[in-house]
């Protein structure tokens, strides 16, 4: 989500009901068959089943399963309604319609075509957009989308400093930082401070826990599903750990043996 006002063009997905709405229309299974042939990794939170404070990170947060009955609860609530032809307006009329960028690739675009037409059965419209691949690596022009996007994030932004306040691109800082929607908030921003000051790791994942539930609360984003990726080695390799993200690969080297 954007959340700078002077870029944000619907101003509605400022609203939290309204993004609750979001939520409860992403159709997962039908991401999964199309995208992974039913076979991918979904999820509506970003803690891999793999973490060891998973568990705690799912009994913890707000999930938001499909169903268009809640979309149009939460629409109402915002004051939205079903116009003639089935999609939301306003009360002056006016078609709720945000923008909707994913960057160029097969993959992205085959979601938008999927989000696009599930959103649609349950009223909701949006101007679809393809970044193009020349401008996928302009800090700028992925931080300055007038809507919603589904960037891909990089191995240096994809963790939990996401959407701490130090990781909002500003023209100051080049547009650096994986913060591409400007969320912010002050409770996390001080969960991740204590997060890398803290030594005992139980402590640390209870810090992750709530930086997580806080985040499903807000609703910044929402998180469809996990890639997948490939660790090749040899078979008489031993130890490398294909159930970690890959910039941690390496950790346990010491451990590695060939047979």
């Amino acid at each position: 989500m954007q959340f700078r006002p002077d870029l944000q063009k619907t101003p509605a997905l400022l609203d939290l009901r309204v993004r609750k709405a979001l939520a409860h229309s992403i159709d997962r299974q039908a991401l999964n068959d199309a995208l992974f042939s039913g076979e991918g990794f979904m999820s509506d939170h970003w803690t891999p089943p793999m973490y060891s404070y998973y568990a705690d990170v799912d009994k913890a947060v707000t999930h938001y399963p499909y169903d268009p009955r809640q979309t149009e609860r939460y629409m109402n609530e915002a004051g939205f309604a079903k116009g003639g032809d089935g999609y939301y307006v306003s009360a002056s009329g006016e078609r709720f319609k945000p923008d909707f960028w994913v960057e160029a690739g097969s993959q992205f675009e085959k979601e938008l075509v999927v989000i696009q037409a599930t959103w649609a059965q349950s009223g909701i419209d949006i101007n679809p957009y393809v970044l193009p691949a020349a401008q996928v690596g302009d800090n700028q022009a992925r931080a300055t989308f007038p809507g919603m996007a589904t960037p891909s994030i990089t191995a240096n932004e994809r963790y939990y400093n996401y959407f701490t306040s130090q990781q909002i691109g500003t023209p100051a800082n080049r547009w650096a930082g994986g913060n591409h929607g400007a969320w912010s908030n002050p409770e996390v921003d001080q969960l991740w401070v204590n997060f890398n000051t803290t030594l005992e790791r139980p402590q640390r994942d209870q810090q992750i826990v709530q930086m997580m539930k806080i985040a499903s609360e807000q609703l910044p984003t929402f998180t469809w599903y996990f890639n997948t990726g490939v660790l090749a080695h040899l078979s008489s390799l031993k130890g490398p750990d294909a159930g970690i993200p890959e910039t941690y690969w390496l950790y346990n080297v010491h451990a590695w043996e060939f047979n």
